[in-house]
Order: C-alpha cells, then sequence, then structure tokens
C-alpha cells in the first residue's frame, strides 16, 4: 500500500513539475513576442503613441465631435482684416441683415408686403 502511495505521490509531482514548465514556456513566449512586436514597431515608447492615438481616434469616431471646425476665422497679412473680432461682429451683422430682410419681406395685413421705408432726410 505504501509503494501505490509513494508512486500517486512521485506522479502528482512529476505532472505538477510538467504544468509549471509548460507556464513557464507559455508565458517566457508571450513575452518574447511582445518584445519582438514592440521593437518593430519603433519601441515601447511608440507603441504606447500608437495605442493611445488609436484608442483617441475611436473616442473622436464614437463622440461625433468635430475635429475641423466649421467656421473659420482668418485675418489678413499682419492682421490688416481686422482679427476675430471684426470677422464676429461681420458674422452678427449679416446675422441681423438676414433677420431685417426677412422682416419685411412677410406680409402685413390683406395690402400684402410692407412697403419700404421712407428714405430719412
Amino acid at each position: 500500500m505504501r509503494l501505490i502511495g509513494e508512486g500517486e505521490a512521485a506522479k502528482m509531482v512529476a505532472l505538477a513539475a510538467a504544468d509549471a514548465e509548460r507556464i513557464t514556456k507559455t508565458g517566457l513566449a508571450t513575452a518574447e513576442t511582445i518584445a519582438r512586436q514592440a521593437e518593430a514597431s519603433g519601441g515601447a515608447h511608440n507603441q504606447l503613441t500608437r495605442q493611445i492615438v488609436e484608442r483617441l481616434a475611436e473616442a473622436l469616431e464614437k463622440s461625433g465631435v468635430d475635429i475641423v471646425p466649421r467656421i473659420q476665422i482668418a485675418s489678413g497679412v499682419n492682421d490688416a482684416g481686422g482679427g476675430p473680432l471684426a470677422a464676429l461682429i461681420g458674422m452678427m451683422l449679416s446675422q441681423k441683415g438676414e433677420e431685417l430682410l426677412a422682416e419685411r419681406a412677410k406680409p402685413v395685413g390683406p395690402a400684402g408686403p410692407a412697403a419700404p421705408p421712407e428714405p430719412v432726410a
């Protein structure tokens, strides 16, 4: 009986050692693969940068945020065009002008569209 117990114990020790060796070899192979991938892509720093950029691009894609602005404010050479403040004022005046034109085009009463205002002397 004692021999059978010792045999079973030796079998378990051998199986555990083989399993530990398999796990070690798998881990080392995985680490070597990761190191080679990092080296092939320009090193660990470049790999990290690439992963960050990929995740940022995925987040922007999911969020629907515009990367390129819909309105661009540009000024002339050496700011001769007035700069961003002049562009903002021009945009506001344009919107106000459109509102005034829309008001004048509305019909007033049964007579139809309103007559243009008299010039002020």
